[in-house]
């Protein structure tokens, strides 16, 4: 899979399908990070569902 014919895709509809987008998406947001408590996990899920951006748009602070 190509991230980069995803990126118009909006964010917060990528969890909703598990898949190798989602799995993307995750891997560059959480930077591999593992050991997530339900607290934290439960902000990020919120935090992507909620948002307006595109794949793209919200990945750009992450690959900084």
């Amino acid at each position: 899979m190509n991230i980069n014919k995803m990126l118009h895709r909006k964010v917060k509809y990528v969890l909703q399908q598990p898949d190798e987008l989602c799995d993307a998406v995750l891997d560059i947001v959480t930077n591999g990070r593992a050991g997530w408590n339900i607290e934290d996990w439960n902000v990020l899920v919120q935090h992507i569902e909620s948002s307006e951006l595109t794949v793209g748009e919200y990945i750009a602070p992450f690959q900084a």
